[in-house]
C-alpha cells in the first residue's frame, strides 16, 4: 500500500479501534501465529501465517471479532492488501449479507480511490461488481464463520467448502 494511503487507513483503523473500544465490543486477541507456522504447506492457517509474514503485517491485537477475522479473509478470498483489494472485500462482505457497514466502508474506499486516481475507473467497478458477485453466490457467512476450527484444512477445501472458487 502506498505509504500516504497507508498512513490514512492506519488512522481509520485506530478511529475504528477507538469507537469499537467506547461501545464495548473488542474482544482479545485469540489468532497466534506460532502454531499456524507449524501446519502444512497449503493449509489456510499456514497460509494465513505466510500472508502475514510476506506483507510484513502483524494480526490485530485488539478490536470487534470481525476486525480480528480480517485478514483471514484477505487468504480465504484472495484478495490483496491494496486499497482496490480492500475496497473488494468489503464489496465481497456486502454480498454476502448485505450489511450496510460493508457498503459505506467499501464506498468510503473507492472514494478515497477516486480522489487520488489511483486506478482507472472502469476496472474499479468491474472488479468490485465481481467480488460484491462472489459474496452473492458463496455460503459464506461471516457472523457465524470460525476459521480457528479450519486452520489445518487445506485452503482450496476451504474455498469450496464456502463455493469461493
Amino acid at each position: 500500500m502506498e505509504a500516504n494511503n497507508f498512513s490514512h487507513f492506519q488512522s481509520f483503523l485506530s478511529n475504528l479501534k477507538e469507537l469499537t473500544t467506547n461501545l464495548g465490543l473488542n474482544l482479545p486477541q485469540s489468532l497466534d501465529l506460532n502454531p499456524l507456522y507449524k501446519l502444512p504447506s497449503g493449509t489456510f492457517g499456514r497460509e494465513l501465517a505466510d500472508f502475514f509474514l510476506s506483507h510484513e503485517i502483524q494480526p490485530f491485537v485488539i478490536g470487534f471479532r470481525r476486525g480480528i477475522l480480517h485478514d483471514s479473509l484477505h487468504v480465504l478470498t484472495g484478495y490483496e492488501t491494496d486499497l482496490l483489494s480492500e475496497a473488494e472485500v468489503q464489496a465481497f462482505l456486502f454480498g454476502t449479507c448485505h450489511h450496510p457497514f460493508h457498503l459505506f466502508l467499501g464506498l468510503g474506499i473507492v472514494r478515497r480511490i477516486s480522489r487520488r486516481q489511483l486506478y482507472p475507473t472502469e476496472p474499479i467497478y468491474y472488479r468490485l461488481e465481481q467480488a460484491y458477485r462472489k459474496g452473492e453466490n458463496s455460503s459464506f457467512n461471516i457472523d457465524t464463520w470460525h476459521p480457528e476450527n479450519q486452520w489445518h484444512l487445506p485452503l482450496e477445501s476451504v474455498r469450496c467448502l464456502y463455493n469461493l472458487n
